[in-house]
């Protein structure tokens, strides 16, 4: 099961390259793509298109590198 884990770190790194600048603003970068990658999952779930998925997934990239570059939140709290 590790691989699997491995994998899912890894795409979320590079989903959040350009989201964070240090350690703090990494780890709120991390968890919230993580809060955002489980509404993708979700999705899926529905059975969407590829191309709708593809279309939120790029809509929560957007809201990342703004939520991370201007959101002014040192901690992530999903509600």
């Amino acid at each position: 099961m590790k691989p699997k884990i491995d994998t899912i770190k890894q795409e979320i790194e590079n989903f959040i390259i350009d989201w964070h600048w240090d350690n703090i603003s990494h780890k709120f970068a991390y968890e919230l793509c993580e809060f955002l990658f489980g509404f993708i999952d979700e999705l899926e779930k529905q059975g969407l298109s590829e191309k709708t998925i593809n279309k939120h997934l790029d809509n929560c990239w957007h809201i990342g590198i703004l939520e991370c570059g201007y959101g002014y939140r040192k901690k992530f709290i999903p509600k």
